[in-house]
């Protein structure tokens, strides 16, 4: 929670993404070491058992050189493509976590205690986390941040990114999909506690690339463009101070 009485509150929920960082770096690191330790056996032994081989003309040292060469690409092929999926994980989530201090600090600096920021919030579905849910006057509102590089076009919910040869290539995970079913999932959540109202999905992009929108079906927030988040968070249907205290005691049991 901040310390500044004249800016939002912000309440942290799980550790998810560094937890999930964490994990990915450690897998990474089980995996490259016994690759690691192969190949600098294999740059040791390898001199000696040549010497053997050219001093004394036995194939015992020429076979057991071309063992460890044999062994040790195997391992590469079979061990490297893994450690590379583990290093790009420990990488996004790394970004992801990037991400959403960006949008924390964006929003200390442009609302009031009138709002509060829940990050990482983790509902009893089990279906993984929600990046930040911001509760205010003007609603309440779902945030699915993301940090990506490259360029994206937007259409509807179908998200594409720009190949290297200029087309446009799906993106598998939608982030306008994945913002609205998090709203529908804290929809669902907060009515089974009595507390019922609309929650607002968006996107939030604090990525270094470029995004474009044909017709999107959820609004994007660039945090380079905050008057129109500002017009964004004065919706029609604002919530009484009465009615935010109630969702936040709400809120605050998943943190609790």
């Amino acid at each position: 929670m901040t310390d500044n009485p004249t800016t939002l509150d912000i309440v942290s929920g799980s550790n998810y993404l560094a937890e999930e960082e964490s994990t990915a770096r450690q897998k990474k690191t089980r995996l490259a070491t016994p690759v690691a330790i192969l190949w600098l056996a294999t740059l040791l032994v390898a001199p000696s058992q040549l010497l053997l081989w050219w001093l004394f003309d036995t194939n015992s040292g020429y076979f057991a050189v071309t063992g460890l060469l044999f062994a040790a690409s195997v391992a590469l092929s079979l061990l490297l493509p893994v450690i590379d999926r583990h290093e790009r994980r420990e990488q996004n989530f790394a970004v992801g976590r990037a991400g959403e201090e960006q949008l924390a600090t964006f929003l200390r600096s442009h609302l009031d205690k009138e709002w509060s920021l829940y990050r990482n919030l983790l509902l009893p579905d089990g279906k993984g986390d929600i990046d930040a849910v911001l509760l205010g006057p003007g609603g309440l509102f779902v945030l699915e941040v993301k940090a990506w590089n490259g360029d994206y076009r937007v259409t509807g919910t179908r998200w594409q990114k720009r190949t290297p040869s200029g087309g446009w290539w799906a993106v598998d995970s939608s982030p306008s999909g994945q913002a609205l079913a998090n709203a529908r999932r804290l929809e669902a959540w907060l009515n089974a506690q009595g507390v019922c109202l609309t929650a607002h999905p968006r996107i939030v992009w604090a990525g270094p690339g470029s995004v474009q929108f044909v017709k999107s079906s959820v609004s994007v927030w660039l945090l380079a463009k905050p008057a129109y988040i500002h017009r964004d968070l004065k919706p029609s249907d604002s919530l009484s101070p009465e009615s935010r205290r109630q969702i936040a005691r709400t809120l605050t049991r998943l943190v609790g």
